[in-house]
């Protein structure tokens, strides 16, 4: 078996990364990417954050990205990877967020370290705790 390399993207040592219809996300270093799995070519690409961070990674859901950066939940639009919400969830290390728990119709579920689960309305951006 040859194995062959097919994108050299500048990184943090993390990717995460995540396949929906025809794309490929990829979280890299500072930087969300979209490719079309049909020819590999960038589809989007969006830099949304300013400094290096370990505690990252994103779930699809629907027409959004929805991507954890330690305290805070950023919802970016599918289609161009552009940030239309930003939730400060945790307040410091022993409550960061640890990830989208799980989806149900139109809410999110992401639960924070210390115990606390935050429900999302994703039409309506309110949150509850």
């Amino acid at each position: 078996m040859e194995i062959s390399k097919i994108l050299d993207l500048e990184n943090d040592g993390k990717l995460n990364m995540a396949v929906d219809g025809q794309y490929l996300y990829i979280r890299g270093n500072l930087d969300m990417y979209k490719y079309n799995l049909a020819d590999m070519n960038l589809s989007a690409q969006n830099a949304v954050f300013k400094k290096s961070g370990r505690a990252r990674g994103f779930t699809i859901f629907g027409d959004f990205v929805f991507l954890v950066d330690f305290l805070d939940l950023y919802i970016l639009r599918k289609d161009d990877l552009q940030i239309l919400d930003v939730f400060r969830l945790g307040e410091n290390a022993s409550s960061d967020v640890g990830g989208v728990l799980w989806f149900d119709n139109q809410k999110a579920y992401v639960k924070i370290r210390n115990g606390w689960i935050y429900v999302l309305d994703i039409k309506t951006r309110d949150v509850e705790k």
